[in-house]
């Protein structure tokens, strides 16, 4: 089963999950997005502050991939069940059964960004 740049786009991107107060997007993967892969810089900040800038981050489709393994597997802590187990039926059934909110999304996105779950 294939998971395209175009349905992590969707499912991930396309959560709303960038809203939160930790990122600030700088190139938007919808407008770079090609048949193979898409790319997402963002600028970390401090929760609850919009002034302090922490660092930039640049994640991929096939980081996104990465990290939904990852989780899929237990390999990241302090995840919870329910993102788990979303992360195992997007790998196991597909991305039409996928059903990531904005926080399952976010987890996703943190994991890919910094390794492990910061916010949240």
């Amino acid at each position: 089963m294939t998971i395209t740049a175009q349905d992590t786009l969707a499912i991930f991107i396309g959560s709303g999950a960038l809203g939160f107060p930790w990122y600030r997007v700088d190139r938007h993967p919808a407008d770079n997005i090609d048949s193979d892969t898409w790319t997402l810089a963002f600028t970390e900040f401090a929760f609850g502050s919009s002034e302090t800038e922490i660092s930039q981050h640049v994640i991929t489709h096939d980081d996104l991939l990465r990290a939904v393994q990852k989780i899929a597997s237990g390999g990241a802590h302090q995840i919870e069940d329910v993102v788990q187990r979303e992360c195992q039926a997007l790998l196991s059934q597909g991305p039409g059964v996928a059903g990531f909110d904005a926080d399952a999304a976010d987890v996703v996105i943190q994991v890919a960004a910094f390794g492990k779950v910061l916010y949240g």
